[in-house]
C-alpha cells in the first residue's frame, strides 16, 4: 500500500500548480484590461492582493505585511505536516481537506514571495454583491475546510491518532 504522504504531496502539488498556472493566465490575460464577463453572475478579473482574505491587513505597512504572511504561510505549511503525522491512514477525508488547504497555502506563499501581494482573478456576484475576488490557491483552502468539517461530521474516528489500548 502506498504512503499515505503520497497522498498529501500529489494533491499539494496538484493545487499548487492548478493555482500558478491559472494566475499566470490571469496575469498574461487579464492584467491592466477590464474584466471578462463569463456569466451573469462571474468574471474573470486582475486584483493585486496585499492583504488577506477580504483584504484584511491590505493597508498595513509592507515592513509588517511581508514578513507577518510569509511567517503565517510557514507555520501553517509546519502544522499541517505535524498535524497529518497525526491523522490515522483511514480518514481519507481528513488527508485530502489538509492536503487542499497545504497546496492553497504553499500557492498563495508564492505569490508573497515573488511579488508582494496575491494574483486574484475569479469575481462572484449577484446583482451589486460581490464576493471578495479570489483565487484557485483560495478556493482549495476553502475546500479542504470545508472536507475538514465534514470528516469531522461523517468519518468513523475523524484523524484518530493513535490506536486504542488494549486491555491486559
Amino acid at each position: 500500500m502506498k504512503s499515505k504522504y503520497t497522498l498529501l504531496a500529489a494533491l499539494s502539488l496538484l493545487m499548487v500548480a492548478l493555482d500558478q498556472y491559472t494566475k499566470h493566465l490571469a496575469i498574461t490575460g487579464l492584467r491592466g484590461r477590464a474584466p471578462v464577463e463569463v456569466t451573469k453572475w462571474f468574471n474573470l478579473k486582475y486584483v493585486e492582493n496585499p492583504g488577506a482574505a477580504w483584504g484584511v491587513f491590505a493597508t498595513a505597512s509592507e515592513s509588517f505585511r511581508l514578513p507577518f504572511f510569509i511567517g503565517v504561510s510557514l507555520l501553517a505549511v509546519v502544522f499541517i505536516v505535524y498535524f497529518y503525522t497525526k491523522v490515522d491512514r483511514s480518514a481519507r477525508l481528513m488527508q485530502c481537506s489538509l492536503a487542499l488547504i497545504m497546496g492553497g497555502a504553499i500557492g498563495n506563499f508564492i505569490d508573497r514571495i515573488r511579488f508582494n501581494y496575491v494574483v486574484d482573478f475569479i469575481d462572484w456576484f449577484y446583482g451589486a454583491r460581490h464576493w471578495p475576488t479570489f483565487n484557485i490557491a483560495d478556493a482549495a483552502i476553502s475546500a479542504g475546510v470545508a472536507l475538514m468539517i465534514i470528516s469531522v461530521l461523517v468519518e468513523k474516528e475523524p484523524g484518530r491518532t493513535q490506536e486504542p489500548e488494549k486491555a491486559e
